[in-house]
């Protein structure tokens, strides 16, 4: 007996402040701007002051991972494949859902097929085509246009789930947990 966890949330004030340590670790920020952030942010460059230099560094930060595709950095930074409707206005990636006109002729340098959120413009393409959704016996006016959930209606309310991760390891049950970015 067992469980399995596939991506998992476990505490979100570490997850978040772990980035800046997981992104000098791969050198995608300097050994000074690194030092200085640490040094002026104590570990926390969630809770910045706007008129700190903590704040300062989280910016500069953030303006060197801006073009860097944090989830997967092994994969390529693609600005117009992103899965979701309603990003932050921090983030400069266009939704495929808000301008997927001529989608392939704006893409200049970038193959779609290097782009890991290219399946999700597919997939609504696919979806919403008028011969699959008579292969697929799709009712006329019974289901609109598909679009992809991206989200849940749930509210939440628990920002840590280490103390449950603690007592499950410490029962017979065996675990099986797994991250896959995208």
């Amino acid at each position: 007996m067992g469980y399995i966890l596939g991506n998992p949330q476990t505490d979100t004030y570490m997850n978040e402040n772990s980035r800046v340590p997981f992104a000098h670790r791969l050198t995608l920020i300097s050994d000074t701007l690194y030092e200085s952030a640490k040094a002026n942010c104590n570990g926390d460059y969630i809770n910045a002051n706007a008129s700190s230099k903590c704040e300062s560094d989280v910016q500069e930060i953030k303006e060197l991972l801006r073009d860097i595709n944090t989830e997967q950095i092994l994969e390529p930074y693609c600005t117009l494949s992103s899965p979701r409707k309603n990003e932050e206005k921090s983030n400069p990636r266009r939704s495929l859902v808000e301008n997927h006109t001529d989608f392939l002729s704006q893409l200049g340098g970038e193959t779609p097929q290097s782009c890991h959120a290219f399946r999700f413009l597919l997939s609504k393409i696919w979806a919403n085509d008028k011969d699959v959704r008579k292969a697929l016996y799709v009712r006329e006016g019974t289901k609109g246009y598909w679009e992809r959930c991206v989200s849940l209606a749930y509210t939440k309310d628990v920002s840590s789930t280490i103390a449950c991760h603690r007592n499950l390891s410490m029962t017979s049950l065996r675990a099986l947990i797994y991250s896959v970015a995208g």
